[in-house]
């Protein structure tokens, strides 16, 4: 029983030990949060006779004093050589934000994204223009509660929309955020950047809004928001995850079949209340460069 005991032990040691050494992420997930900064919109529609204008297409008025909370899911990439590089992440990149009114209520809900970008400057341009630079943005393909027009002049109209979180700083003799071209994985040199930034862009266009000569109506809103607190977590890869799961699956069978061998030598009159502590044990198993 001893030996059985010593083999589980070193055996779930072992599986341990090897969980720890491949505990590498293959993703990461930034979160970010803070209060609006800025809201514009400009609009222009023609009938054939009239000029107009059109409201915003985001929800201006709830927002305004409002905060936001998003999240970026992206892969780690080679570095590029040079000081600026354009990095297309892979499919399992995406970005998803709340905006909320000043009581926190939720006013837009943004998602689905695709064509997920990484756009980095280290030491780009000449003094005293040098800067850093990180960028994670994505089109938004899906936005609750937008205040888009009716389209007249065709059967759906076209709404664009992107967003990005950013960070960028000026580079001199004292100061340099980055060293090289790789995407920061750690919230610590996010945060040491002066500029910290989110930005939401939703353009609608219907008609010939490209040329503007014949009937066509044309909006876009632009959001923009400090960044006021941000993490970064490892996305554990899926090989680690199964390989914890065995070990702990390994450890409370162990337990299990240890308590049972206990309980059985016990009087009958004790097995229930046996049998509850067992079960609650927790080892069970149960727009783009600024």
């Amino acid at each position: 029983m001893r030996q059985y005991k010593s083999f589980v032990g070193f055996f779930c040691s072992a599986l341990l030990a090897l969980v720890s050494s491949r505990a590498k992420a293959a993703d990461y997930v930034l979160a970010a949060s803070g209060p609006i900064s800025s809201i514009s919109s400009d609009s222009s529609t023609f009938d054939g006779t009239n000029f107009g204008v059109l409201p915003p297409l985001f929800d201006v008025d709830r927002l305004a004093g409002g905060t936001f909370m998003a999240t970026y899911r992206f892969s780690t990439v080679t570095p590029a050589l040079g000081s600026l590089a354009f990095y297309p992440l892979s499919a399992s990149s995406m970005l998803n934000y709340d905006l909320l009114d000043a009581s926190g209520q939720l006013v837009h809900h943004g998602g689905d994204s695709s064509d997920p970008i990484a756009i980095l400057q280290n030491n780009s341009g000449t003094a005293p223009f040098t800067v850093d630079q990180v960028l994670l943005g994505a089109f938004v393909n899906s936005i609750t509660g937008l205040l888009v027009p009716t389209p007249l002049y065709g059967p759906t109209g076209d709404v664009f929309s992107s967003g990005d979180i950013i960070v960028f700083g000026n580079v001199d003799g004292s100061v340099d955020y980055l060293t090289d071209l790789a995407i920061p994985t750690d919230a610590a040199t996010y945060l040491a950047f002066p500029e910290m930034a989110s930005r939401m862009v939703l353009e609608f266009g219907d008609g010939d809004y490209s040329k503007m000569v014949d009937p066509f109506q044309y909006a876009v809103t632009y959001l923009e928001y400090d960044i006021a607190a941000l993490t970064v977590t490892p996305v554990p890869e899926p090989a680690t995850v199964i390989l914890l799961m065995s070990a702990m699956l390994i450890i409370g069978f162990h337990r299990h079949c240890g308590k049972t061998r206990h309980v059985h030598r016990l009087p009958v009159v004790l097995f229930s209340s046996s049998w509850n502590a067992h079960h609650r044990d927790p080892m069970l198993p149960r727009s783009w460069i600024r």
